[in-house]
């Protein structure tokens, strides 16, 4: 297979986040605790089952080639035959009431700056995913007492549960954000993940290319 290209490594990131819609195990999980962990697995199972010529390493650490004893422990990392990383992906959770509660999140602070010293050390393709968890229906969760840590955050989504208009909003600001940072490109796209207790869960996906 000749070299993957940046264009091919991020229309991948994107076609393995669209997947997700078709697993709906999601939906409880990303409710339950931050999905972070599950959506890199599932991305890293995309590139793994798809690609035999890529080495695909989850909590993967890249040594800086030039100064001596920078390294950073990558989320995910795609490596050719010879155990050289070809692309790094950092990976972060957040949920609706975070941008909407501030609109420079710490959270999305964060992935700048993951992306920001992953360049100190390598020259690869640089992707951040930035995953935004959006609720239905929350009241129908706190009704039935699943807010006394059942689900995580509950407290939070409580403050704009009355808001139809909540997960476009925080979409728009995020983006927003994003976009102001000046990353090389910024996509995003929205998965539909399932339903726990009888409310559906959204997912939106942001992905930065540095």
């Amino acid at each position: 297979m000749p070299k993957m290209t940046r264009r091919q490594i991020k229309k991948n990131i994107m076609s393995a986040l669209r997947a997700l819609s078709r697993d709906s195990s999601l939906g409880y999980l990303a409710i339950t605790a931050k999905p972070e962990t599950q959506i890199r697995d599932r991305v890293a199972w995309w590139f793994h089952r798809k690609y035999s010529t890529l080495v695909t390493a989850r909590e993967y650490q890249i040594k800086s080639k030039h100064k001596r004893g920078q390294r950073k422990r990558v989320d995910l990392t795609l490596l050719n035959a010879a155990l050289d990383p070809v692309a790094a992906i950092e990976f972060k959770a957040m949920i609706v009431p975070d941008p909407l509660a501030n609109s420079n999140h710490h959270l999305m602070i964060d992935l700048q700056n993951d992306l920001a010293k992953l360049g100190r050390i390598t020259h690869v393709p640089r992707f951040g995913i930035m995953l935004m968890v959006h609720i239905e229906n929350v009241s129908q969760l706190i009704r039935r007492r699943l807010d006394n840590g059942v689900v995580k955050y509950a407290s939070n989504f409580r403050t704009y549960g009355k808001d139809s208009n909540a997960f476009e909003k925080a979409i728009r600001i995020a983006r927003r954000f994003f976009d102001a940072s000046k990353p090389n490109s910024t996509r995003s796209l929205t998965a539909e993940i399932g339903s726990a207790w009888g409310t559906e869960i959204k997912l939106a996906c942001f992905v930065l290319e540095r």
